[in-house]
């Protein structure tokens, strides 16, 4: 994307988008509310447990808990901050080397979500893969990522990332697919769950900012993203997102 082709964007963004709306804000507060609600919960807990040193492995539990907690709000924050900043931040794309920023979203899942037991596979056309595109591809990661752990009420939340080529009219992108075994998305929510006016997921979990930016950003891009049901015609064995980044030139 140029200068120019970014700045109608940009100008398009703010006549039709306009700053953060009440109802988001009530989304922000609701969302940091059960945060600080599950510390106070984790906290009690471990007074509890710490008073017979049996239960120590239990009180380690709950440090782990309150860690994902607190990255979980910092990355609420940083979500909200980002999308209604998002018109400064997107910047001129340029070729990006995919794996270091998916590595990088991986490990800092495994890291803070320590409480849960993780199992990421990613599978592989290449071992360096170019898109056009640009650092905030770190953001798109992270946030997929992050909704997968949110919305997944297993034992163990599985996730395969595919990373191929594809054709869509003339145009070569990378399509990215994120895969999980999680509550999945009803028909009814797919149509909505990008948008910035936020509504409440299954379980009472917010879906708005993170996805949101997401789609900001792939938008920027010229790229696609959409959300399919994992098992086709059961929304409820997990879900697929989808994202079409147009393809780097490899160097």
């Amino acid at each position: 994307m140029n200068v120019k082709d970014l700045e109608k964007k940009s100008e398009l963004k703010v006549k039709n988008q306009g700053s953060l709306n009440s109802e988001s804000f009530d989304f922000l507060a609701h969302d940091i509310n059960n945060i600080f609600n599950n510390v106070r919960s984790s906290t009690e807990l471990s007074k509890i447990f710490l008073d017979d040193l049996n239960h120590l492995s239990k009180v380690y539990e709950q440090f782990d808990l309150i860690t994902g907690q607190i990255a979980r709000g910092i990355k609420l924050i940083s979500n909200a901050r980002k999308l209604s900043q998002i018109d400064n931040l997107i910047t001129v794309t340029k070729q990006i080397e995919i794996m270091e920023p998916l590595n990088r979203a991986i490990k800092f899942v495994e890291r803070n979500f320590r409480d849960k037991k993780l199992k990421i596979k990613v599978n592989l056309f290449n071992k360096k893969i170019y898109v056009e595109a640009n650092e905030l591809i770190l953001e798109v990661f992270e946030n997929l990522l992050i909704n997968t752990v949110l919305h997944n009420l297993n034992d163990s939340v599985d996730v395969t990332v595919k990373v191929k080529h594809t054709l869509k009219g003339n145009q070569n992108y990378v399509k990215i697919q994120f895969t999980d075994n999680g509550i999945g998305i009803t028909d009814d929510r797919k149509k909505w769950i990008f948008n910035t006016k936020f509504k409440k997921g299954k379980h009472g979990k917010g879906m708005g900012f993170g996805l949101s930016v997401v789609k900001e950003i792939i938008d920027s891009y010229n790229g696609f993203i959409w959300v399919e049901n994992r098992i086709n015609g059961d929304y409820s064995k997990g879900s697929k997102f989808v994202l079409l980044i147009p393809v780097g030139v490899d160097k």
